[in-house]
């Protein structure tokens, strides 16, 4: 066959003349500093990039060493790598460092070092290659930190990464130079994998003569030509093969100038294949718009599609109608079953909800147990009805898991709005404020929205903004109603009770901020604050307090989450020790007594406790959660009867029977009794007749300041029992 004919060289004399200009042309083209070093690591020769990135001469280096220019552990660094090079013969590739100096920001790099051979083959020194990838780290992490702009980091990584391309032979991406004709003048072994030539095939000839594929062929011409006409770079991005056989390219090319006019001649172009940058980029777009326990959408990817059903309602009227749906009682199967089988359930009510809507309809979670739904497109007020029901009745359907029947109920807030000026943060903000209108209405239900409803949730919201910097502000205090010893009517303790002082509202009380603490995860630490200041206050009652009298005790309101958090026994226990006092003397009281019983949490906490020595009391016994079965539950010490029993023991009826029958049954089973509400001398005198041992109320005092009580307490241990 004839061989091809050889190709046209620029008119630069003779073969070694040529290839030193090609040589020049690659290295000060390159966005790397390219540098060359003596057996002493002395540097014999720079890139211009070097000036580029320093806005130094190059030649000033000459002679110098990297302790000259670099902080002294990275240049020791660098001289150990080039020693050992120049001793093994042995070059290193791609080490990524980070590049320190002394009058500059340091930057992280990529260095690629080779020995220097003379034409014998003997080292007479090293040469190497220093790619800036600070840019790229930095996009990296950004990457990292924020998944939900990763379309933006994308277009900067690629940017950088474009940037960072080399023409060195020894780097790992496939760079080649074509001439003006479009016809291969050299490649790298890199190029020579990915096409699967060898470079004497390749040298010569274009991509087309090497029958490219016609895809990739046409998108690879229009950058090449577009370089050649304007001088400027670009990037392209292609694909070969497809489905699980796709890889993925991207490729930048650059002008490659003559030196002495400055005219472009050829074009430089860097392929790297990203296949699995591109694969791990769409895992993390769709982790930063999609829920990943549920697969569902997101708040982002929520709010986006909100915001584009309102922006066709611009062009075209029609009907939004958005479901705000909170599970009732999955805390409680969280906290008793674990994680795990929450989320299962989150998983199954995700798919409920799909299974009830249209295929154009929106199903998100918002955040925890909080669903979203949005039903876009034609849909009526009939329908947005229609579809609660249904919500209501699939989430209130037993779920299964491994022979446990779980049952949780819904509460759904709905609004419907036909105005396109509305925002997706509002219908979000209305849909949750009637979602606590149907909580409020006894839960299982929905509520559709009315701006009554919104007034309500702004003061809910105001409420729980300043409840969040209430304790940082000392807005929070607190008071303590006397516990009576009902023979005598002397002070044996308190109950601490807390206040609120707003600087706006007043005097905020507990029922309105203890509900909205207990929501918004609040509780823990207030609870935390209330231990620690009643337990101080105590300890400065019984500085001052006769000897001789009994301790006195305090008692102090817990909640299920407080029992829940990690080592509360053990936060008991350091407070009592700072404070100096004997766990008899506090005395924690329980509500929330059925919850209780179905967390593994509480009941062990209650149990640390109960060996550490701390009273506990069942509060409001009889009502509510707490009951007699509860007793055989909980290690109790303490049985308080409800007021609502104490009101009726001065009338006709049961009343009497059931505190005598609770009295009763305290002290077979060991415990203390005290009544709640005494508010009149006949309930006194009937409840000291039962042999009922202690007691507050307004009677006997109501819920007093720390100084107050202080008096009270003197007045009684010097002069005889106050009434």
């Amino acid at each position: 066959m004839d061989q091809a004919p050889a190709p046209d060289r620029p008119p630069h004399g003779d073969e070694g003349d040529f290839q030193r200009v090609c040589a020049r042309n690659l290295l000060d083209a390159s966005d790397e500093v390219i540098y060359f070093k003596d057996l002493q690591s002395r540097f014999l020769w720079l890139s211009k990039a070097w000036g580029a990135l320093t806005g130094s001469d190059p030649d000033e280096l000459i002679g110098l060493t990297d302790f000259d220019v670099y902080g002294h552990a990275h240049a020791a660094d660098a001289y150990a790598d080039e020693q050992r090079i120049i001793a093994t013969g042995t070059p290193l590739v791609n080490k990524q460092e980070l590049e320190t100096w002394p009058d500059r920001p340091d930057r992280w790099v990529t260095t690629t070092k080779f020995p220097l051979r003379a034409d014998d083959g003997q080292i007479i020194g090293t040469f190497g290659i220093s790619r800036d990838i600070t840019r790229l780290v930095q996009a990296e992490q950004e990457a990292t930190r924020n998944a939900a702009a990763l379309a933006s980091a994308h277009a900067e990584i690629s940017r950088v990464e474009a940037q960072l391309r080399t023409v060195l032979d020894t780097s790992a991406d496939a760079i080649a130079l074509y001439d003006a004709g479009l016809r291969y003048q050299y490649v790298n072994t890199a190029t020579e994998r990915l096409q699967g030539l060898r470079s004497c095939d390749m040298l010569g000839r274009t991509d087309r003569e090497l029958n490219r594929d016609s895809t990739v062929l046409q998108i690879w011409e229009s950058g090449l030509a577009g370089v050649l006409a304007t001088g400027r770079s670009c990037s392209v991005d292609f694909s070969v093969g497809a489905g699980a056989d796709r890889r993925d390219f991207q490729a930048h090319m650059a002008a490659h100038r003559d030196t002495d006019q400055g005219r472009t001649v050829g074009v430089v172009t860097s392929t790297r294949e990203v296949t699995e940058l591109k694969r791990t980029q769409d895992e993390l777009a769709h982790q930063a718009l999609h829920d990943p326990v549920t697969g569902l959408a997101n708040r982002v990817l929520l709010l986006d599609r909100l915001h584009g059903a309102l922006a066709r309602m611009k062009r075209r009227p029609g009907r939004i109608v958005l479901l705000f749906i909170d599970l009732d009682q999955f805390k409680a199967i969280n906290d008793t079953y674990g994680h795990g089988v929450g989320d299962k359930l989150l998983v199954e009510t995700g798919r409920r909800l799909t299974a009830i809507v249209r295929p154009c309809d929106t199903v998100a979670r918002f955040g925890g147990d909080e669903f979203v739904v949005v039903l876009d497109e034609f849909c009526t007020e009939e329908h947005a009805h229609a579809t609660a029901d249904r919500v209501v009745d699939s989430l209130s359907a037993p779920f299964f898991d491994n022979g446990h029947e779980l049952f949780v109920t819904a509460s759904v807030g709905l609004v419907v709005t036909t105005d396109p000026s509305a925002t997706g943060e509002d219908l979000v903000r209305d849909a949750d404020a009637a979602m606590y209108q149907a909580k409020a209405r006894g839960r299982n239900c929905y509520q559709f929205f009315n701006p009554e409803l919104r007034d309500r949730a702004a003061k809910r919201y105001a409420v729980e903004a300043d409840l969040a910097r209430a304790l940082e502000r000392r807005q929070l205090r607190l008071e303590y109603q006397p516990l009576f010893s009902l023979h005598d009517q002397h002070v044996v303790g308190a109950e601490a009770l807390i206040r609120w002082d707003h600087p706006d509202r007043g005097i905020v009380s507990p029922v309105e901020f203890i509900g909205i603490a207990e929501d918004r995860g609040l509780i823990v630490s207030i609870g935390t604050w209330v231990l620690h200041e009643a337990c101080r206050q105590l300890a400065e009652w019984s500085a001052r307090r006769n000897p001789a009298l009994p301790a006195l005790t305090m008692a102090v309101n817990v909640s299920s989450r407080q029992l829940s958090a990690p080592d509360f026994a053990g936060v008991v226990k350091d407070v009592l020790d700072r404070h100096r006092l004997a766990p008899t003397q506090l005395c924690l009281e329980l509500t929330e007594t059925a919850q209780l019983l179905d967390m593994t949490e509480a009941r062990d906490a209650l149990a640390d406790l109960a060996r550490l020595g701390v009273h506990i009391a069942l509060d409001d016994f009889g009502t509510g959660y707490s009951s007699l079965a509860h007793l055989m539950q909980f290690p109790a010490n303490v049985l308080k009867i409800d007021r609502s029993f104490v009101n009726q023991l001065e009338t006709e009826g049961r009343g009497r029977e059931i505190v005598a029958a609770v009295t009763a049954t305290g002290h077979v089973l060991g415990m203390t009794v005290v009544a709640e509400g005494v508010e009149t001398t006949g309930q006194l005198e009937r409840l000291i007749a039962l042999g009922c041992e202690q007691g507050q109320g307004y009677l006997l005092a109501r819920p007093l300041r720390p100084d107050v009580l202080a008096a009270l307490l003197e007045l009684g241990s010097e002069s005889g029992p106050p009434r």
